[in-house]
């Protein structure tokens, strides 16, 4: 009677669901077959318990963090920081070498120098992950994609892939996206590349280009704000193009050369070409006008502090600004011995100042009250020729902040699956 019909309990109904309660419903022998965790106890109550009574402290067993700080309101929380976690490199291009080179900014020893893929590299921008972007100029022939390119090289110097950024390569920034945008100098044009996606299909391995636009102008250089906008260093007119849509907005600029966003909003910019002070443009196009660095500044930054600093490449200097006056707060000269004509200045993890020097193949380090800290040697006899972000600290401290939390537990199970994971 009934057979094949009836369920496992013997019952002319569907086969029952098992449920935790100490009970076997789908009579199977089994209590509570099935639904209990790995603990042996039924859900909502939890399986594993873990309490951290510190988060904030990043020694704890199992733990990694960085760039978080304990919220003043909410003991045992953790938030964003006003400190960010930076990489202890510097990326310098040895132009006449076609070579870069990676320096530990905590001990000034070179960790590599290696080809830069492409002819008389200039700017260099970091990624969060620590890699470069390089931007080769190829004066030989800028329409060989040989000489005139971006490359993107891992932390190690290794390559990953080549951009076709010809007719001089001259300008590369970092967005908040982690895209990265290159400008031709000679076409105006301006490409924005991924900056994970890479074509193995080609050789040398091709980085994915995702847009291009023609800004009209010779892009000298780029620098990625905190809203969204890339700038151009270029004069009379910059640009400000939006990363995600691509739109554009010229501003009047009087001069330029390097550029650097400040977390207030206002881009810097030498004032090397067009012989003016160093100065900043506001997001609504208002000129603010240092009084420092006429006709000599190249290289510009802006320091965690606030403080704009610039390399005197006129008068073999570094100068340190007031952002809010536009008055000087500091100079001094280079040292001898180790060339002239500095030409760059970024910010390494510690606030010190790095300023390559044109001459020569030395980059020397400064304390923010203009005191040498110590002159390294990058390449002697070489020209080193970077003034961009080339330590990564305003990707971080602009343009983009994260940081990171990260807690390892362990089940004490093989391939444990996870059914769900509360934080309270």
């Amino acid at each position: 009677v009934d057979e094949t019909v009836e369920n496992r309990c013997g019952e002319c109904a569907p086969e029952p669901v098992e449920a935790c309660d100490g009970a076997d419903e789908d009579c199977d022998g089994v209590v509570d077959d099935g639904v209990v965790n790995a603990c042996g106890t039924c859900s909502p109550m939890p399986c594993f318990e873990e309490d951290w009574t510190r988060p904030i402290d990043c020694a704890e067993p199992g733990r990694t963090c960085s760039g978080l700080e304990e919220h003043p309101d909410y003991p045992g929380s953790i938030t964003l920081g006003e400190a960010t976690f930076e990489n202890d490199h510097i990326y310098i291009a040895v132009t006449n070498r076609n070579e870069v080179a990676q320096l530990d900014t905590d001990t000034g020893v070179k960790n590599w120098q290696v080809t830069s893929w492409g002819t008389y590299p200039s700017r260099t921008a970091v990624a969060l992950d620590g890699s470069v972007w390089v931007t080769n100029r190829g004066f030989g022939n800028p329409a060989d994609v040989n000489q005139s390119n971006v490359v993107h090289l891992a932390i190690d110097g290794s390559f990953i892939c080549r951009a076709p950024v010809l007719q001089i390569a001259r300008s590369a920034a970092i967005d908040a996206d982690g895209n990265v945008w290159a400008g031709s100098f000679n076409t105006g044009h301006l490409w924005k590349i991924s900056g994970t996606m890479v074509d193995t299909s080609t050789s040398p391995a091709s980085c994915v280009v995702l847009a291009e636009y023609d800004t009209g102008l010779n892009i000298y250089g780029l620098a990625a704000d905190g809203s969204g906008n890339v700038w151009t260093a270029t004069s009379p007119t910059t640009m400000r193009i939006n990363t995600a849509t691509g739109a554009m907005m010229p501003f009047g600029n009087p001069g330029h050369y390097g550029v650097a966003p400040a977390a207030t909003g206002r881009v810097w910019f030498g004032g090397w070409s067009g012989g003016v002070n160093v100065h900043g443009i506001d997001p609504d196009g208002t000129v603010f006008m240092s009084s420092v660095g006429a006709g000599v500044v190249t290289a510009v930054t802006v320091h965690p502090d606030g403080s704009v600093w610039g390399s005197g490449y006129g008068d073999n200097s570094i100068v340190k600004i007031d952002p809010v006056t536009g008055a000087l707060l500091c100079r001094a000269g280079i040292p001898g011995g180790v060339g002239t004509n500095p030409h760059g200045i970024a910010v390494d993890r510690l606030g010190r100042l790095w300023m390559p020097v044109y001459t020569d193949g030395w980059v020397t380090v400064w304390n923010t009250d203009c005191s040498l800290v110590a002159s390294y040697p990058v390449d002697p006899g070489q020209v080193l020729y970077s003034y961009s972000d080339m330590t990564g600290h305003l990707l971080r401290t602009v343009t983009t902040r994260e940081a990171f939390w990260v807690q390892d537990f362990d089940s004490g199970y093989d391939g444990a699956s996870w059914a769900r994971v509360e934080w309270d």
